[in-house]
């Protein structure tokens, strides 16, 4: 991963009498990454249902003679590629306040008194991530029984869903659309 960081701070007095300080505190501290080559893996998330049309035969074989009607699998989703983040957080704080001393009932006093505010705002944009709703979509593939090719099982209800099925039997397996259905770019920002 890239880090950059930087932070500024400045500090600043001012003395009202002999006995009472003013100051005022500014700091801001930011810090930018950039992480890289993170894969999209599912480990044992993804339920395979006999119909699905990328079982390998051999695999289908054995599910028809043992009875298993679906399957629990993980996948490094290599299909996929893999995804990066970039992020950039930043902390701005501001204190404001004054402290003195006097002297009372014999004694030596000191006082201090201040306001602090903080604000942290982190943005980060994701690229190559997956878009689960998506995801979970196409992985639940079968076979349109009017064309014979592989469907989405939500497509048969809502044909207008725009869904794509996708393979996780292999490498290079899926078409670019495919890949573009399930991959995207997400992005937020938070502040506190």
């Amino acid at each position: 991963p890239d880090i950059t960081d930087l932070s500024l701070f400045a500090h600043a007095t001012f003395n009202l009498t002999d006995n009472v300080e003013l100051f005022a505190e500014a700091s801001h501290g930011r810090s930018k990454t950039y992480n890289y080559g993170y894969t999209l893996e599912c480990n044992s998330c993804m339920t395979i249902k006999a119909d699905n049309p990328f079982i390998p035969a051999s695999v289908l074989t054995q599910m028809q003679d043992l009875g298993i009607p679906e399957f629990t699998m993980g996948t490094q989703n290599q299909d996929l590629g893999s995804a990066s983040t970039d992020a950039e957080r930043t902390v701005d704080r501001f204190v404001v306040g004054a402290n003195g001393n006097f002297q009372a009932l014999g004694s030596d006093w000191n006082w201090d008194v201040s306001y602090q505010r903080g604000i942290a705002k982190q943005y980060v944009i994701a690229d190559n991530s997956m878009l689960m709703a998506n995801y979970r979509l196409a992985l639940d593939a079968t076979t349109d029984p009017v064309t014979g090719n592989p469907i989405c099982r939500s497509t048969l209800t809502d044909p207008g869903n725009g869904c794509l099925p996708y393979n996780p039997m292999g490498i290079g397996v899926n078409s670019q659309e495919v890949l573009d259905y399930i991959r995207g770019l997400t992005q937020g920002l938070q502040q506190w």
